[in-house]
């Protein structure tokens, strides 16, 4: 459905076991797998490129573990901040380019990013009949250049 699926709290077990990806905030990456892959993809610049730098290593022949003993303390967002308009753009942009590159096939892909678009865009429209414009705009931006697939620095998110 394209929801990642964040593991939180206390692990059922503590064997380390294969899963689709890591998140970039703690992973411990081998030299070999991750110029295989081409490593990390500037055009997605924050937010997925960890995603999808997992699933080109697993393209190459090379699998994600997740070590439930190890302990990670994560601000989430705090350099970016939760729900600023540059959060909301690059992950509603950055989501997109991710399964226009990832989804096993054509009928995915659109039903795929027809949802993500058709959800974030209610969303944004939302919050600018709301009073809250960036926020709005961040989330209408972010379809339309990950639609386009237009990846990179967005200067006008870095100067709010």
């Amino acid at each position: 459905r394209g929801k990642p699926q964040i593991e939180e709290g206390e692990p059922a077990g503590t064997a380390p076991y294969a899963s689709d990806y890591a998140a970039g905030c703690a992973v411990m990456l081998r030299g070999s797998a991750l110029e295989a892959a081409g490593g990390f993809d500037e055009s997605f610049f924050l937010y997925w490129e960890d995603v999808d730098l997992c699933f080109r290593m697993k393209a190459h022949g090379f699998g994600t573990m997740m070590v439930p003993v190890a302990r990670v303390k994560h601000a989430i967002s705090a350099t970016t901040g939760h729900d600023s308009p540059m959060t909301l753009y690059y992950i509603t942009r950055n989501k997109l380019m991710f399964f226009h590159r990832h989804a096993p096939d054509r009928q995915t892909r659109f039903r795929l990013l027809a949802r993500i678009a058709l959800s974030r865009g209610a969303r944004g429209i939302s919050l600018s009949l709301r009073g809250r414009g960036s926020e709005g705009r961040a989330y209408l931006r972010g379809i339309f250049d990950g639609l386009r697939r237009r990846g990179g620095i967005r200067g006008e998110f870095h100067a709010q």
